[in-house]
């Protein structure tokens, strides 16, 4: 089934809200960079939409635990309209946190990047700093022996005078 590009924009939530045959989402999932460390960066795809809800016994596994009946709440606004906020505000911020992993990881690589592009600078500043002063001293030893030999030609041809 092709689905048709929304008309105007919408939020997650309010594509997730709308069912698949007109044009909703059933799930959204993110893909980000998760930051691990300097060196380790990891790419991660987590479901943010529908939650994913964990049930907890109290008291652990133990023979006596019981599941305890939820404590009476009463909401104002109605629970619906409470859920709806909530929901919206938990999407914006698991993107949020999920693109400050994210900068935080591509941060890390550049830094690592240029940190290798500096030693492999100086790496190579060190080569042809000694091929620099290898071939001066070549010059300055071919010159030398330019001189000595002249200077040697010179005592011989006083010599033959």
């Amino acid at each position: 089934m092709l689905l048709k590009p929304p008309q105007k924009p919408r939020s997650l939530v309010e594509a997730f809200d709308t069912p698949t045959r007109e044009g909703g989402v059933g799930e959204v999932h993110v893909v980000f960079t998760e930051f691990v460390s300097m060196l380790t960066q990891e790419t991660r795809v987590h479901r943010i939409l529908p939650l994913e809800i964990e049930e907890r016994e109290i008291g652990g596994r133990a023979e006596g635990s019981v599941s305890a009946p939820l404590p009476p709440y009463e909401f104002e606004p109605a629970p619906g309209a409470v859920l709806d906020l909530l929901l919206r505000q938990y999407v914006r911020g698991r993107i949020w946190s999920m693109l400050l992993e994210s900068s935080a990881a591509e941060h890390a690589a550049r830094r690592q990047a240029m940190m290798s592009a500096t030693d492999n600078a100086h790496e190579l500043i060190g080569q042809l700093t000694r091929r620099a002063n290898s071939a001066r001293q070549a010059e300055i030893t071919t010159e030398l022996t330019e001189i000595v030999s002249g200077a040697e030609a010179l005592e011989r041809k006083g010599d033959e005078e």
